[in-house]
């Protein structure tokens, strides 16, 4: 049987624990929004000091969708687990 006609792998058994903790989730979060908006605001040419309160407001939500993300991904995996 060549790879092309073997069935694909189940979700039960592709899916794995989160190895990394919930913090570098966030931080990974927070470092793709700072870089998203940098670039944004430099192909604008808009000032981010003057809106510093949105760029801090973007970026903790950033994080905290990093730790919502592992948050699900562990309870899923787990899910799979029982």
């Amino acid at each position: 049987m060549s790879k092309r006609e073997q069935p694909a792998p189940s979700t039960r058994q592709a899916s794995g624990l989160p190895n990394c903790s919930a913090l570098t989730y966030g931080f990974v979060g927070f470092s793709l929004a700072a870089v998203i908006l940098l670039a944004v605001a430099g192909f604008y040419h808009i000032s981010l000091p003057r809106h510093g309160l949105a760029f801090a407001g973007v970026t903790s939500l950033a994080f905290v969708g990093g730790i919502a993300a592992h948050a699900i991904r562990t309870v899923r995996y787990r899910a799979l687990r029982s």
